[in-house]
């Protein structure tokens, strides 16, 4: 079973709540308690699922949690097997402590099982506030500790890039916009075509022009080829993700298109937040070392076999 497959069924009514899919008809009543960006990778990525359980009584249907999850598979490893990560659990204040979180997340351990996956993972910040889902994963039965989170991130007025980049001496850096919505999904999907299975953002492989940053997108070619892209998607909360495909160019060609992206960016909002999540080592090695980009926080991190 792909991916995309994955489906959330009616799960029945358990005590006074009804379980069931997040979908684009009924997320409007759950928006108020999701994270703005969770809420779009809900919506726009095939990898992405949600369940909602809703109270049913006198005063009617009242939504009062929610779970979010995403299937990954494990591409940096040789078996490759898939897992779930576990993106958001919330309940509201008033229906806590009534075994709502117990319920999702027996209701996600079944569907994994289901479907053959074999384990759940979940890393959020060493903050007061994150405690308390803390204490529940470990009754839960996740095994947590501490460590460091990879997922880098610079404020852009912050951003310090090496100076005195040169321009490629062979081939040309073209952005999105320069190319056009055609020639920029003809490329992306050939470079896509020769590179091993990265976790990528899944809209890349399902290229829609208006979801990335057509001035800030940049792709590296070469006799007509190309070889690296840079690809910079804006999420609801103002926060600008970076993709980085890439094959044999050289760092000087890499961080040119850098460059150029955070020339053009800069220009749109000099404090606009930058992040790289799911790096390979090799990528985060680079990254780290010539941008600066922090990622020195702790997170924990909780994992469960099913």
């Amino acid at each position: 079973m792909k991916e995309q497959d994955l489906q959330v069924k009616e799960t029945g009514i358990m005590s006074d709540y009804r379980v069931t899919k997040i979908d684009k008809e009924n997320i409007v009543f759950v928006q108020d308690i999701i994270d703005p960006d969770v809420a779009e990778m809900l919506l726009l990525r095939r990898d992405t699922a949600g369940i909602m359980a809703v109270s049913e009584d006198e005063d009617g249907s009242v939504p009062v949690g929610v779970l979010i999850y995403r299937i990954f598979e494990e591409k940096h490893t040789k078996s490759k097997q898939r897992g779930c990560e576990l993106k958001y659990l919330y309940v509201r204040d008033a229906y806590r402590h009534e075994g709502t979180a117990i319920m999702l997340m027996n209701i996600l351990k079944r569907l994994m099982t289901d479907n053959s996956i074999p384990f759940i993972e979940v890393s959020f910040p060493v903050c007061p506030q994150f405690m308390e889902l803390d204490d529940f994963l470990s009754g839960y039965g996740f095994e947590t500790d501490f460590g460091m989170d990879t997922t880098l991130k610079i404020s852009l007025n912050e951003f310090e890039m090496p100076s005195n980049v040169p321009e490629p001496r062979e081939g040309l850096i073209l952005s999105f916009a320069e190319l056009g919505a055609d020639e920029s999904k003809k490329y992306l999907s050939e470079l896509l075509s020769v590179l091993d299975d990265g976790d990528y953002d899944p809209l890349i492989n399902e290229y829609d022009h208006s979801y990335f940053m057509e001035d800030t997108s940049f792709c590296y070619i070469k006799k007509d080829k190309p070889v690296n892209i840079l690809l910079m998607h804006k999420k609801p909360s103002g926060v600008v993700s970076v993709d980085i495909l890439y094959s044999d160019a050289g760092e000087d060609i890499l961080l040119k298109m850098i460059d150029n992206a955070k020339k053009n960016l800069y220009r749109k909002d000099r404090h606009t937040e930058i992040e790289m999540e799911n790096l390979d080592p090799e990528m985060f090695e680079f990254i780290n070392e010539h941008l600066k980009m922090s990622h020195s926080y702790a997170v924990v991190k909780g994992f469960m076999g099913i």
